[in-house]
């Protein structure tokens, strides 16, 4: 694998008055990748190997797949403290993107236990599939304060506005390749040729895909004493889907959320509050293959749902320490891959899927020379109102694991100052990777070691981070279709000028 990425970034800050700040900010991306790492997806009656059969140092991919990535951003936020009683804030950002890359390209397992390599060639000279897309946001804020007698005020008015463009051929998907049908895991990655494809007509370059969001929000910080506190608010979301050459009609959906907390301290370094608010989500959009099979309306995207949400929680400052708990409560909508026919899989919008569980975190310096950050997520999830499908009512959402843990210490070292020890430690739970819950996907703990070294070079700060990930070597499932990163060294260094 050849892999070839360069990143730049810049940022200008200028306080034009004392009360007008003016910031400018720049990125550039260019990512390129010539031999891709596989995708695994599964045939009817086709049985998940263990991970510790792939072996995920080699790549599973053909040398000649690539990748190309470049991404440019640009943006600007103005903030203006126009009196003591009003902050006007402003900000708009641009990102313009191209990729190209062989879609579609994946390993699918066969019930015989070979798999077979299959994707979408175009041909001499138009072999990847180009888009170009736009994104483009901007807000406008104010914050105005005011009291009404003992109780103080916080007003937030403003509007936000979110638009994706892009670009696709009007004849994106050619016709499937198998590039070879007879591997076997204990044989190792298979490498073959490029096949040669006739050539194939992708016509015009101008099949569009719209997506716009705009919300109007408003909300109230009050403060009744020095205990009780109240957040208010209501936001009118609208999004807006146009399309040429696909198969999602237009559609436009509006809904307006409420957000409500009610926060009480009991004690100066103790915070508790109970919140419930609702937000407008964009649905989901069909993929190419699930399964190794193409999708009946790949490319059609879902309409929006409102989801909401409930939490109760406490936090507790102590020492360095921040410790934080919630008891929460999800309800979204469920969109999923019908595969009552596995070999024409539908995507469909049906249900709900809940999200009840705890968590717990902590972070902060814990002793003079020790600093952590943790946290521990029991989740509950399961689907119900289901109407295409009851049987999978109770059952547990894809992808969705029943515990997770994170932990990473840091110390700062004795005998050399600037040198600090960094260890980390991830735990995931078992997952399942289809709607049934049949195919589970194995529990797996990750560690991560390394160190950072802060100095100064020629008057300038200088900072060098070294970490392996991984460094057990673990094999995994990280999700239904892809194997876990293999051991990674990783080596960094940045500076400030």
């Amino acid at each position: 694998m050849k892999l070839r990425t360069r990143f730049l970034s810049a940022a200008f800050d200028w306080r034009i008055t004392d009360d007008l700040l003016l910031q400018v900010n720049v990125t550039d991306r260019d990512y390129k990748k010539l031999g891709n790492p596989s995708s695994w997806s599964f045939a009817p009656g086709a049985v998940r190997p263990s991970a510790k059969e792939i072996d995920n140092t080699r790549i599973w991919g053909q040398h000649w797949e690539r990748n190309h990535y470049q991404n440019t951003r640009y943006g600007a936020n103005l903030r203006w403290e126009a009196a003591p009683w009003l902050t006007l804030r402003a900000g708009w950002m641009q990102s313009d993107s191209e990729r190209g890359y062989a879609d579609g390209v994946s390993n699918t397992f066969q019930a015989d236990g070979s798999f077979t390599r299959s994707g979408r060639f175009f041909g001499p000279g138009v072999d990847t599939m180009n888009q170009i897309s736009k994104d483009t946001r901007a807000q406008l804020f104010g914050d105005f304060r005011f009291e009404t007698g003992t109780i103080s005020h916080q007003v937030t008015a403003g509007v936000q506005y979110h638009k994706d463009w892009s670009v696709r051929y009007s004849n994106g998907w050619a016709p499937y390749v198998t590039v070879f049908s007879d591997g076997h895991l204990e044989d190792g990655p298979r490498y073959v040729d490029r096949p040669v494809v006739a050539p194939f007509d992708r016509g015009a370059r101008n099949a569009t895909w719209t997506d716009t969001r705009t919300t109007f929000t408003v909300g109230d910080d009050i403060r009744l004493d020095e205990r009780w506190s109240l957040l208010a608010g209501l936001s009118h979301s609208t999004i807006e889907v146009r399309s040429q050459g696909w198969s999602t009609p237009p559609y436009e959906e509006s809904a307006v959320t409420p957000t409500l907390s009610l926060i009480y301290k009991p004690l100066p370094a103790v915070t508790t509050y109970v919140t419930y608010m609702e937000s407008l989500e964009q649905g989901g959009t069909a993929a190419e293959q699930f399964g190794g099979a193409p999708v009946v309306n790949a490319g059609e995207s879902m309409k929006p749902m409102v989801s909401d949400q409930i939490e109760i929680g406490a936090k507790w400052s102590v020492g360095g320490m921040l410790l934080s708990t919630a008891l929460f409560q999800i309800d979204k909508s469920l969109q999923y891959y019908d595969i009552s026919d596995p070999a024409a899989p539908v995507y469909v919008q049906d249900g709900r899927q809940v999200h009840r569980g705890i968590e717990f975190t902590a972070f902060g310096r814990m002793a003079e020379r020790w600093s952590l950050i943790g946290g521990l997520t029991l989740p509950d999830a399961k689907v119900k109102k289901q109407e295409q499908n009851p049987a999978l009512e109770g059952k547990h959402p894809t992808g969705t694991a029943e515990r997770l843990a994170k932990l990473r210490v840091e110390y700062d070292t004795r005998w050399l100052p600037g040198l600090t020890l960094v260890g980390g430690v991830q735990y995931t739970r078992h997952r399942y990777a289809d709607q049934m819950n049949t195919d589970r996907l194995p529990a797996f703990t990750l560690f991560d070691v390394g160190a950072r070294y802060a100095t100064t070079l020629a008057g300038r700060p200088l900072t060098a981070r070294l970490e392996v990930q991984n460094a057990g070597d673990r094999r995994y499932w990280n999700n239904g279709s892809e194997v876990g990163e293999p051991r990674t060294l990783t080596f960094s260094l940045s500076t400030d000028f």
